[in-house]
């Protein structure tokens, strides 16, 4: 039975837990509502569907009710009736369940990152449930009247696509990162893999920041973002590969938000759904490729590991042949000696002796169990005759 004091430290601990799941809910999604251009609570960029669903996979359903009262703050503090924000978190929260239901039914939970199959599961699981939200949100404005019936079709699809941008962008960097061992932070690969954010950094400014004039030779620098990506799969882990994938995006959501970079357009939002476009192409091959690379990385160590307990046995197995060997040449050695000693002429005289006495004692046990044996054997006059012959 549980202690009073132990339920309070239990009770305040999930209260802390939702209180700063819920505060960085609402934080991103303000940031994502600033960006809203065809509705204002439908925003094209929506990082807190990732969010949610990493914490439901990380921490479990109990955190559902802070992605309810986050994101109807934040939607009731933006835009729209509180009807309509109740709508709009119950969306949300199911955003969060359902994914998390999905992913740890069949994509390996908190592993799902592990495998490329793996990736490609959670990438179509992720279809669903921003379906599931685009449509209760964009259902629930409309009806209300805050959302034009006639562009049902184009909020919905920007609904959908900035939740799905956000569970294949956001998911998986916090997951992996919540999910890194102390380990995973020493040594050579943090060198590496902090060349490799550098690396990271100066492409997103050269082929992405709006500061540096746009122009049509300057347009085909966005296909530099391959090369960290690759960089970071091929070398290094599924961690950095997914940190890369979201600084890239970053980048690109900076330079079209302040209309420079090749996604700018003269509409926002159709800037932002070629934004969203360029982060689901990266984010999903790359991770799969890092993801394959691990798993190909670690059949190698366990083949390495194998070798080398086959060595060891193998070496064992040597040493006790060659411990036999000299044994049997030990027991060849006593053999010819006994042999020798066996074939000199007083070892036959005395192996002859032993065999007349042998057969004599044959002999007379063999009497012995012919007769019945009386008390008084020692009267026996044959007995006698053999006790005087010897």
């Amino acid at each position: 039975m549980s202690r009073p004091g132990s339920r309070f430290r239990e009770s305040a601990t999930y209260a802390l837990e939702l209180a700063v799941i819920g505060a960085i809910y609402f934080v991103l999604a303000k940031i994502g509502l600033i960006l809203a251009s065809i509705n204002a609570s439908a925003t094209p960029i929506w990082p807190p569907t990732g969010l949610a669903l990493a914490a439901m996979l990380l921490r479990g359903y109990r955190v559902a009710p802070a992605i309810l009262l986050a994101s109807f703050a934040a939607n009731a503090t933006t835009a729209g009736t509180i009807e309509t924000s109740i709508a709009i978190g119950v969306g949300n929260m199911l955003e969060g369940v359902v994914g998390a239901w999905l992913v740890n039914r069949w994509s390996g939970g908190r592993d799902t990152f592990a495998t490329s199959a793996n990736v490609v599961r959670f990438s179509l699981i992720g279809f669903l449930p921003t379906a599931l939200s685009a449509t209760i949100g964009v259902g629930s404005l409309t009806l209300a009247g805050i959302a034009d019936a006639s562009k049902f079709g184009p909020i919905w699809l920007t609904w959908w696509l900035g939740d799905l941008a956000g569970a294949l962008v956001i998911t998986p960097a916090v997951v992996l990162w919540a999910r890194s061992a102390a380990p995973a932070f020493q040594g050579q690969d943090v060198i590496e893999s902090a060349a490799v954010y550098a690396g990271t950094g100066a492409i997103g400014i050269l082929a992405f920041s709006p500061l540096i004039e746009q122009t049509a030779q300057r347009a085909p620098l966005a296909f530099l973002a391959i090369l960290p990506l690759l960089w970071s799969a091929l070398r290094l882990s599924q961690r950095e590969t997914a940190t890369v994938t979201l600084l890239l995006s970053i980048f690109a959501v900076w330079a079209t938000l302040l209309g420079g970079g090749p996604f700018a357009r003269e509409s926002l939002n159709e800037s932002f759904m070629l934004v969203m476009m360029f982060m689901i192409s990266t984010a999903v091959p790359s991770l799969a490729l890092s993801a394959e690379v691990a798993v190909r990385r670690q059949a190698e160590a366990e083949l390495r590991r194998a070798r080398r307990e086959l060595k060891l046995l193998l070496e064992r197995q040597t040493a006790a042949l060659e411990a036999i060997n000299r044994a049997l040449r030990q027991v060849s050695g006593h053999a010819e000696t006994l042999r020798a000693r066996v074939l000199s002429r007083n070892a036959v005289q005395e192996l002859e002796s032993i065999e007349i006495a042998a057969r004599r004692g044959e002999s007379l046990t063999q009497w012995l169990l012919s007769r019945e044996v009386s008390s008084h054997i020692t009267e026996d006059p044959i007995l006698v005759q053999i006790k005087s012959e010897s």
